[in-house]
């Protein structure tokens, strides 16, 4: 793996995760993966929903069971922490679980996830980015009863805590909750997603699934509509609605989305020191005085090289995305 793709959104792990998985939730899967990343980089909150059918939790989108893709494709603390989530939540009962920033995984941020029945056998799972680091979690663990034995970050991962009878919001105060974007929320990026989404598939298929260019050129396309959007409603525009049906503009941008030129980027995410490598499009203006879109140049003396295989400028001595 190389250094650049080691924080934030991996899409080569991403691939690779994918590919485990059978087709036919292939695109389910991948939405709700790209809308949690863009989420967690614009530091809005972000929530899924899920059923408890005969004890075991359900994506209603996917119809996938949670614990069977953990198992295949989580680490040995991700599998124990969903089998305590089960348990607590059969019991009827809200799961804490705490996520540290942690090198090792690959974790890049601290999170909180919270797992809450909201009404029958429906599931809201929110996940919350938090200041706390490892050690603050541990106190925030202890305060709410927890009596493992807790050495790492490892530990704490695998060992989600049950809130009790305290409500949700009792739990929050307890968190140091990193600010997120006022102007943008969870609800924008699903629209923003969905929108997009459907463009990548015309184009590309059950492709977008396999190539990791391609997932790369989709996340990096949802963050730049993401932050379009954020940038001209907080300068007033929009009246605080996503709207790319009616928006004539579109086709041209996901032309670009789909065919321009990309510079491979880090940028910061989350509002913190964590950051996440994503791609910059390139347009120019044409000899007849319009926009088109043609092959870009990076930043000139920046020591940027084109790959041959997927048309990406990158750093280093080998692309990221083919090597």
């Amino acid at each position: 793996m190389t250094e650049i793709l080691k924080k934030g959104f991996d899409p080569v792990a991403e691939t690779v995760y994918l590919r485990r998985l059978e087709p036919k939730v292939r695109r389910v899967v991948f939405k709700s993966e790209v809308e949690s990343a863009v989420a967690e980089a614009f530091t809005v909150e972000f929530n899924r929903a899920y059923r408890l059918v005969e004890g075991k939790l359900v994506d209603e989108q996917s119809g996938e069971m949670v614990e069977e893709l953990t198992r295949r494709c989580g680490r040995k603390e991700e599998i124990a922490a969903m089998e305590t989530i089960h348990q607590i939540l059969n019991r009827g009962e809200m799961a804490v679980n705490f996520s540290p920033a942690n090198p090792r995984f690959d974790y890049p941020d601290n999170c909180v996830d919270v797992w809450r029945i909201v009404e029958g056998d429906r599931v809201k799972w929110l996940r919350f980015k938090v200041e706390n680091n490892f050690d603050e979690m541990v106190e925030v663990y202890r305060g709410l009863g927890g009596q493992e034995v807790i050495r790492s970050e490892e530990d704490i991962l695998a060992k989600p805590i049950s809130g009790g009878e305290r409500r949700l919001v009792e739990i929050l105060q307890q968190l140091d909750l990193v600010k997120g974007s006022d102007f943008i929320n969870g609800k924008d990026i699903w629209k923003i997603t969905e929108r997009l989404e459907r463009g990548f598939w015309k184009e590309y298929g059950e492709g977008m699934h396999t190539n990791s260019a391609i997932v790369f050129r989709f996340y990096s396309t949802v963050m730049a509509e993401t932050g379009r959007f954020e940038q001209t409603a907080a300068s007033g525009g929009y009246n605080g609605r996503v709207d790319l049906v009616n928006d004539r503009h579109l086709q041209m941008r996901m032309n670009l989305y789909l065919r321009g030129s990309m510079v491979m980027t880090q940028r910061p995410v989350g509002g913190c020191s964590s950051t996440s490598a994503v791609g910059q499009f390139f347009i120019t203006e044409g000899g007849d005085g319009k926009t088109s879109v043609v092959k870009g140049k990076p930043p000139a003396g920046e020591g940027y090289k084109l790959c041959s295989q997927c048309g990406m400028w990158y750093k280093g001595s080998k692309c990221p995305l083919c090597n």
